[in-house]
């Protein structure tokens, strides 16, 4: 029998130069993979200590048994062919087909994700069609669906990698009719002046025992 509420993972092999590559150009290729993995760790275990069934939707798609051996015997699934809404899209359309009844995606972009937004986010899908997180960059750290108000278009619209992709994002979904639930903002962390901030948040919380926290203090000066 399947899961009805499923969080999907996207992640990438954390290899110098293919990850994380803003933070790249200012602390170089390979403190930045360094970060990412750990930025990938830490939401695997917030995702983990939800108690929800997960699937890790990885990239490249023909490196299965490398992240394996790096994350583990997790469930894997290679992303599709396509820009990063197609990969989306493809992953919730696959969930769906499995029997899954809610469906949330998020990335490996924000470390110290609350559990709390997970939770939330798959409770409102009982009562709503869709739910999004905004980002602070003018995108989402997390979007999700009922399998009954899936809105596929939602992923064919926006410009990737751009500003405006929360914004046409909603567009998309109020022409669509979807009930939506909005979760509270967060920030990824793509640049050195997002990880400054993340490290502002860290201060005097659980997350400075982070493996995030614990990488940058082997890497700042």
């Amino acid at each position: 029998m399947a899961d009805s509420d499923i969080i999907l993972v996207f992640v990438r092999l954390p290899r110098p130069g293919e990850v994380k590559t803003r933070l790249g150009k200012t602390m170089g290729n390979r403190a930045a993979a360094e970060i990412y993995r750990a930025f990938a760790e830490d939401v695997m275990d917030t995702v983990k200590s939800t108690g929800f069934a997960f699937q890790v939707h990885f990239s490249p798609p023909g490196e299965q048994e490398a992240v394996r051996a790096w994350l583990g015997g997790v469930d894997l699934v290679p992303q599709t062919p396509g820009d990063l809404g197609a990969r989306m899209r493809n992953a919730l359309a696959g969930a769906f087909l499995n029997g899954a009844e809610r469906a949330v995606v998020i990335g490996s972009d924000s470390p110290d994700l609350p559990k709390s937004a997970l939770s939330e986010a798959l409770d409102a899908l009982k009562r709503h069609d869709a739910v999004i997180g905004p980002a602070g960059d003018g995108g989402y750290y997390l979007i999700g669906f009922s399998s009954k108000g899936f809105s596929p278009e939602a992923f064919s619209g926006p410009e990737w990698g751009t500003g405006g992709v929360l914004a046409d994002t909603l567009r998309i979904l109020e022409k669509a009719g979807a009930s939506l639930h909005t979760l509270p903002a967060h920030w990824d962390v793509d640049t050195k002046e997002d990880l400054d901030r993340l490290m502002e948040r860290a201060k005097g919380s659980s997350f400075m025992e982070s493996r995030t926290m614990a990488a940058l203090s082997g890497i700042l000066p």
